[in-house]
């Protein structure tokens, strides 16, 4: 290869240019993190615009469907999971038991029901 091929091949590697002042140096990297906020920002303003269609998207059929699920109920189907009860009461609560199903059940005590044994 001559000078002539090896300085053309020299001058087209891609990649950042070799030197450069100081100055120059610093106005590059001010002018990358200004449109890396930039981009940020608007990714934000994106993200944000995306959460509140989506919002109104789900408001909007919900109640194009209230109709539709007011007629179901009346027709007596199952209200939707997560819907409030209409009726009846949820209790909650926790059971502990400290000994054995022996220190529990002696001879004295009835049988319990629904149970083998």
């Amino acid at each position: 290869m001559d000078q002539r091929q090896y300085t053309f091949y020299q001058t087209r590697i891609p990649g950042p240019a070799p030197g450069g002042s100081l100055l120059s140096r610093i106005l590059r990297l001010m002018v990358l993190l200004g449109l890396l906020v930039l981009g940020f920002m608007f990714s934000l303003v994106l993200f944000a615009v995306l959460a509140v269609g989506g919002m109104l998207l789900w408001g909007f059929f919900w109640w194009k469907t209230r109709k539709l699920r007011q007629q179901m109920q009346e027709q007596g189907f199952p209200p939707p999971p997560f819907s409030s009860p209409t009726e009846g009461r949820v209790i909650e609560g926790q059971v502990i038991r400290a000994g054995t199903d022996k220190d529990i059940m002696s001879e004295d005590s009835p049988p319990r029901s629904g149970g083998a044994g």
